[in-house]
């Protein structure tokens, strides 16, 4: 039995903090539950401190009061991080104390001015999703990062981020025109440069903000010579407190150079106004091939000499990995061979010499490409083609986690920059170090700029990795000194800032004048960058704080390995992309809730595993007694459910917070396709219930649920009675409040299999079929049929046999078997592994008929491939009518049947995840029908199958629905062309907008009938 876990304690002083916030009229959201808490625990990097209290503000006046009440002397000990995409790779937003994160409420686009080309956001508001509101202007946010679609503005303006391009467009603070800021006292500050006769007057005023612009104004005076010394030509050199560019060109004073980079340790940033940039005209992108990486950097200096707007390069170890992942489908056609490849350079040019290039006139730029030591090269000037390629680069550090094995590469010493000159011989002794070592690694990054992101595989389980990472940061210092470069060129600084002794000198002792004006108690983000002068605070230590490896290694590896689809999560939080039309994570974009995301889940599961271990309870051996008895004993259970409930002080109980986490999981496997390292929710969720309904009692729903497909047949003769019941609001409303399921689909078939020998289908006489030669079984084709298809959507089912008749198959109809989708997805794993055994004889008695298998609902034709092969690897190939007809082009164009139509295919977001190519199969099938189909991009529709008929999701089920479906629908330029190939999109869309949207096949059988 699992252990009964209560939630950590909830300190008093925690309680009366929280309460006086609200007293003080904090309107924001207040976390004190330990999930929640725990979820906020990690960011990129490899540390983990969880947070006393997580506060997510609506506004800059909340912001001010939590920074007040922590100066009162009753919560003197409470200190404040600012937290925004959580995408920081050295512990920047962590803290043991109060988090504060602006990403679920501070996300406003305040105001956009075209004329003068400027905005004005709140600091929550995503980088892309400011990009995607200002593209209609032509205009965009210039700095760039690979985390564009989860990365907060507010966090760029922390750590004055850059990326790609950042030798055309520089940092961050390039762009900001005027910050507004929560300094340490909670006062409210609004900052731009100002003249010398407005800095003069600030200075004579008695009040903090005087105090701050005299030290920062007399440090530069009494500096000035070191500062200009110091500060090399490197553009990424420093980050936080950047006193370079303290005067501007113009002579103005600007406090912004120093907050830009600060990492929320002199204030907290809540409003930013930026310059936008226009939109380049014209843009070409030139993929380089090298065999040796070593070389291709070498190469980059030439390269550099034609004024790109970026290279960017990849090694062979990244190369290797995005071949393993979905984004490959999409760019292999743009890529020539790649087996002699061990790096790649993406040169991209903009404006007149990219107009020149792609009209072969840049012949200066085209010899060079020639007379360099690469490969060969292409040359690509169509925009998707060039943002498909990019987002594969963007991908680099998501892909190097899905390197096998328990050592993963991590960051430490990843962001590493030298002139480029010598970037060649940096990297060639970098590896030469990491050899030493024998460590795995991958590498990647901005050459232009000298920018080399560096990841080494180590297993921070291991009893010694912090002594590792020491020794390795430690001669990686010494190393970019010696190339005239810095630790950190990007990434910030976080709890590597031990290291500013070591590049900054005696100006180090400056950069703490400066945090003793600004925050001389040390209440923002204590112990990175700098400590307020005269204080025991003192800098955090790269090996001081908790890692997640050091809570992992308390899992066994058997234990870990169960649970492995889902536990390798490195942090990087794909899973927060902002884009509605992106396909994960649908729960997190409708909560803004990080618990419901494939990063918070995953997190949730480990330390659940933790505990049990810690608890003594072996999993492994209980796992083996439920799969193997399928039960367990029912009077223990209720034994340990009245224990629940008469013990008060388990009424937080850590297994129901991680069970109502992963309850409002959709199931829909995006995860599990579109994360660079699949991490799989859904089989991490379905290994947790069936471990924690062994102790508790299951919903009635999920009985109904899971046996659904068995009772199906039964069901059926009984259609017009169930029909009605199902019909009928007051039986919904009854079913609902008593079953917990809502909306149930009415049944359109009694006899499917019946039904669809009646149009031309034939049953399987395996010994008759066996019987024949191998070229009459050359034209038949095998339907698998699935509950949901046949029993509620028929017609789909008969329009796959009338389509293939009309292109001259044979179609035969498996006998109905229920598959187990909702016995998997809800735990029922005794049952499950006992029906996919059954169903495999089954399978394999067809597959040696050698006939082709196709499947009509995806989300079940993926379980074959996927659950299925998860107990047998053997299982028969089970391929989508998409798959198959695609490779039967040349016979659907001989029938030249030239229809005629348009039609905009939405497609089924497992579909898309699994089969990341699905949508382009469905164009080139319906244009060998003389048919167009352009696809339209959507998210999750909300329904996934079980998940929208659970009463208790219904919210959310329609929101999800709102969030990228709707819009879609209503359109009235899409009323009569829309497809969708998911049986739950189309339920969905019937629900919610009264609209019956048919299947590609149906479509497409819909024009042949109108064509004869």
């Amino acid at each position: 039995m699992i252990s009964h876990i209560p939630e950590k304690d909830i300190d008093n002083i925690s309680l009366r903090f929280t309460n006086e916030l609200k007293t003080n009229n904090f309107s924001g959201d207040i976390a004190l539950d330990y999930d929640q808490r725990y979820t906020m625990a990690t960011d990129n990097s490899i540390y983990q401190l969880i947070p006393k209290i997580v506060l997510y503000p609506k506004n800059t006046n909340d912001i001010s009061i939590a920074v007040k009440l922590i100066n009162s002397k009753k919560f003197q000990h409470f200190t404040i991080t600012a937290r925004g995409g959580g995408t920081g790779t050295n512990g920047q937003s962590l803290t043991n104390s109060i988090m504060l994160d602006t990403s679920r409420y501070m996300t406003k686009i305040i105001e956009i001015n075209v004329k003068e080309q400027w905005a004005k956001v709140e600091s929550g508001v995503i980088k892309d999703q400011l990009n995607d509101e200002i593209a209609k202007h032509n205009l965009f946010f210039a700095p760039e990062l690979s985390t564009s679609d989860r990365a907060t503005i507010g966090g760029m303006v922390s750590t004055d981020a850059s990326g790609q391009g950042s030798l055309v467009y520089g940092k961050t603070s390039d762009h900001v025109l005027q910050l507004t800021s929560v300094l340490s006292d909670g006062s409210i500050h609004v900052s731009q440069p100002i003249s010398s006769a407005e800095l003069n007057n600030l200075q004579l005023a008695d009040n903090k903000i005087a105090i701050i612009y005299k030290t920062l104004n007399n440090i530069y005076q009494t500096y000035k010579d070191d500062i200009t010394n110091f500060y090399s030509k490197l553009r990424r050199c420093v980050s936080g407190y950047n006193l370079k560019y303290l005067y501007d060109a113009q002579g103005n004073f600007n406090l912004n150079s120093v907050l830009c980079g600060s990492e929320g340790t002199l204030a907290i940033i809540s409003e930013v106004k930026i310059n936008l940039t226009p939109i380049p005209k014209h843009r070409l992108l030139v993929v380089a091939y090298y065999n040796n990486f070593i070389t291709a950097l070498k190469d980059a200096n030439n390269l550099l000499a034609l004024n790109p707007d970026s290279i960017e390069t990849i090694d062979d170890k990244v190369l290797s990995l995005a071949k393993t992942h979905g984004i490959w489908q999409q760019i292999k056609h743009l890529i020539t061979d790649t087996n002699n490849v061990n790096a790649m350079h993406f040169i991209e040019f903009t404006g007149d010499l990219a107009k020149k290039l792609i009209n072969n006139q840049a012949d200066d730029i085209l010899t060079t490409f020639n007379n360099t030591n690469m490969q060969g090269y292409k040359l690509l000037s169509n925009p998707e083609d060039i943002q498909k390629i990019l987002t594969m680069r963007k991908l680099s550090v998501g892909l190097l986690g899905r390197m096998h094995g328990n050592a993963r590469p991590i960051p430490f010493v990843e962001d590493t920059i030298v002139p480029p000159e010598h970037l060649a011989d940096f990297i060639s002794d970098f590896i030469e170090i990491l050899d030493s070592y024998q460590l795995n690694y991958g590498m990647f990054g901005h050459t232009d700029a000298g920018v080399m992101h560096v990841r080494p595989a180590i297993d921070m389980k291991q009893e010694t990795p912090k002594i590792l990472i020491r020794e390795i940061t430690d001669k990686i210092v010494y190393l970019t000194q010696k190339y005239g470069g810095v630790l950190w060129g990007e990434h910030g600084k976080g709890f590597r800032s031990e290291y500013n002794s070591v590049y900054y000198g005696k100006l180090n002792k400056c950069l703490q004048q400066i945090k003793t004006a600004f925050d001389p108690s040390n209440k923002l983000n204590p112990g990175k960058i700098s400590v307020a002068e005269k204080t025991k605070i003192n800098i955090t230590k790269i090996d001081q704080p908790a890692t997640r490896g050091e809570a992992d290694k308390i899992i066994t590896s058997t234990l870990f390995s169960e649970f492995s689809q889902g536990l390798y999560c490195n942090g990087n939080g794909a899973c927060f992309n902002y884009n509605h039309n992106q396909l994960m994570c649908p729960t997190f974009k409708a909560t803004k809730n990080r618990i419901h995301s494939p990063k918070g889940r995953s997190g949730l599961v480990r330390d659940w595993l933790r505990q049990q271990t810690l608890a003594k309870v072996d999993i492994i051996k209980l796992i083996k007694k439920l799969r193997t008895e399928g039960k367990s004993m029912f009077w223990s259970k209720l034994l340990y459910k009245l224990q629940n409930i008469t013990n008060t002080k388990y009424r937080k109980n850590f297994n129901h917070q991680v069970y109502n986490a992963l309850d409002q999981c959709t199931g829909c496997k995006s995860c599990a396709g579109q994360c660079p390292i699949n991490i799989n929710i859904p089989d991490i969720k379905s290994r947790f219930f069936e471990l924690y309904f062994s102790c508790y009692f299951r919903p009635l729903k999920h009985y109904l649920a899971a046996n659904l497909e068995v009772m199906l047949p039964y069901l059926a003769y009984s259609k017009v009675i169930y029909n009605k019941f199902a019909s009928n609001n007051f039986i919904n409303s009854m079913v609902s409040k008593l079953c917990g399921l809502r909306d149930i689909p009415q049944i359109s078939c009694i006899a499917p299999t019946k039904t669809l020998c009646a149009v031309g289908a034939q049953t399987i006489d395996i010994a008759k079929i066996q019987s024949l030669p191998a070229s009459d079984r050359d034209n038949m084709v095998i339907l698998i049929q699935d509950a949901y298809t046949s029993f509620f959507d028929t017609n789909v089912v008969i329009s796959y046999i009338t389509l293939l008749k009309k292109l001259g198959y044979t179609p035969l109809v498996a006998n109905y078997f229920p598959s187990g989708k909702a016995m998997h997805v809800l735990g029922f794993l005794h049952k499950f592994n006992t029906l996919v055994a059954k169903n495999y004889n089954y399978l394999q008695q067809l597959s040696q008929l050698d006939i082709p298998m196709i499947g009509i609902d995806a989300a079940t034709t993926f379980m074959y491939r996927d659950e299925y092969k998860q107990i047998i690897t053997k299982i028969p190939k089970i391929e989508l009518l998409s798959e198959w007809l695609f490779s039967k082009l040349d016979r659907i164009k001989k029938h030249q049947f030239n229809l005629e139509g348009e039609f905009t295919l939405l497609t089924h977001c497992t579909e898309l995840s699994m089969l990341p190519n699905s949508s382009q199969h469905w164009q080139h099938i319906f244009s060998a029908f003389g048919l167009k189909l352009k696809h339209q991009a959507t998210g999750c529709c909300g329904m996934a199958g079980l998940y929208g008929h659970e009463s208790s999701n219904y919210q959310n089920s329609h929101k999800i629905y709102q969030l990228s479906w709707q819009q879609v629908i209503n359109n009235p330029h899409n009323i009569n062309n829309l497809v969708a190939t998911g049986y739950s999109c189309r339920s969905q869309v019937k629900r919610f907008a009264n609209k019956t949207l048919p299947h590609p096949v149906e479509a497409i059988v819909t024009q042949l009938k109108n064509f004869y």
